[in-house]
């Protein structure tokens, strides 16, 4: 992969950052050998409760990047933890 191919990941993903912003939350782009790497990450005012569940958050981020025309070899997606109530 090169830095084109994540340049336009976080383009495509970008619409993606601003509701996990406002919930407290940053996303994260990498480079991961063939594949990408995608982090949210937890700030300290994080919405515990805002975040839809990781395997729901994972098919809409592989839908948007392959409706972008990005199939990449895998995706890699790290969550925080979520609480149990």
């Amino acid at each position: 992969m090169n830095d084109v191919d994540v340049t336009r990941a976080r383009e495509l993903l970008a619409d993606l950052r601003g509701p996990l912003e406002s919930d407290g939350y940053a996303l994260i782009v990498e480079a991961d050998g063939p594949g990408l790497r995608i982090s949210v990450e937890a700030g300290p005012d994080a919405c515990a409760g805002c975040l839809v569940p990781q395997p729901l958050f994972a098919n809409i981020v592989t839908k948007t990047l392959a409706d972008g025309g990005l199939d990449f070899g895998g995706v890699e997606l790290s969550y925080p933890e979520m609480e149990s109530h």
